[in-house]
């Protein structure tokens, strides 16, 4: 029988997520090479942690959409998620009816009519 003990999950789960911060930010860098040029990789790599924690903090889990909620970050502002210029983002985000693929499709579609200014 084999056996996965406690640590060798912990080991797993952070060899996931270092993964995942890796693709991320290469993902970044990739598609939006103006506004993440100015960022060294570590720094480029804590924002993608930051970002992260909280999208999660908006119910925003999948990869794909963690990456959704950081490229809004990038395009919109740090803290487009607070900001007074982004408060329909932050409404939308905050409504815990809604999916968080369905919460980014809201962001997303927003950003394609509204005329937005970057905080």
């Amino acid at each position: 029988m084999f056996i996965i003990r406690q640590e060798q999950m912990k080991a797993f789960e952070n060899e996931g997520y270092e993964q995942f911060v890796d693709e991320t930010t290469i993902h970044l860098q990739t598609n939006y090479p103006e506004q993440t040029k100015v960022m060294s990789t570590p720094d480029l790599r804590k924002f993608v942690e930051t970002g992260t924690e909280k999208a999660e903090s908006y119910g925003v889990l999948t990869v794909t959409d963690v990456r959704r909620f950081l490229g809004c970050m990038l395009e919109l502002g740090e803290d487009f998620d607070v900001a007074p210029q982004t408060a329909w983002a932050g409404e939308i985000l905050r409504d815990e009816s809604a999916t968080g693929t369905l919460k980014m499709d809201k962001i997303e579609e927003q950003m394609i009519f509204r005329p937005v200014e970057k905080i």
